[in-house]
């Protein structure tokens, strides 16, 4: 079932399964956090590095085509792409935004 899925991606599967174990390795100091002060975790920074990857990465794709080459399968383009890499873009940067003023209470 889970290759139908692969099959589907215009992306290279190790490229899928890099991203998503890279992405969930850096979220370890927040589960760590959890459970050290599960009644009132302080989270602080932790929250950036796996909101940075996934931005930088975002970005990457849409800057470089070399990049765009190398994650994405034999005839597929940018087109094929352009809703998730924008959509996780915004979404990465609103996160990132929202923890910076998290951070430094700015609101």
């Amino acid at each position: 079932m889970i290759k139908k899925y692969f099959d589907k991606l215009p992306y290279k599967r190790n490229y899928v399964v890099a991203a998503f174990a890279i992405w969930n390795l850096l979220f370890i100091p927040v589960i760590l956090e959890i459970f050290k002060n599960y009644d009132n975790p302080d989270f602080g920074v932790k929250w950036l590095p796996p909101l940075i990857f996934a931005f930088f990465t975002s970005v990457v794709v849409l800057i470089s085509k070399r990049f765009r080459r190398e994650i994405l399968k034999e005839g597929k383009t940018f087109t094929d792409i352009r809703k998730d890499v924008f959509l996780i873009s915004i979404l990465m940067l609103v996160f990132l935004l929202l923890q910076v003023q998290y951070i430094f209470k700015i609101f």
